[in-house]
């Protein structure tokens, strides 16, 4: 009984692990997508790319690969 309860509760870490990792990664991607088109939005606007990159709080090399994508 003992083993069962021990090999259940590091399987609920784990699962809790991977469940804390995996809304990270939603917000990493949902914060670059909210960039992108921002970023873009902007450059339609005709503002310039350091401008972009400073309201952004990236460089202008993250700015070039965002939009690139």
């Amino acid at each position: 009984m003992y083993y069962v309860v021990k090999r259940s509760s590091r399987l609920s870490i784990k699962i809790a692990v991977a469940r804390d990792e995996g809304k990270e990664e939603g917000l990493i991607e949902g914060e670059n997508k909210a960039k992108k088109e921002l970023a873009l939005n902007m450059k339609n606007q005709g503002l310039s790319n350091d401008f972009i990159a400073k309201c952004l709080n990236i460089s202008i090399e993250e700015l070039n690969a965002l939009c690139a994508l």
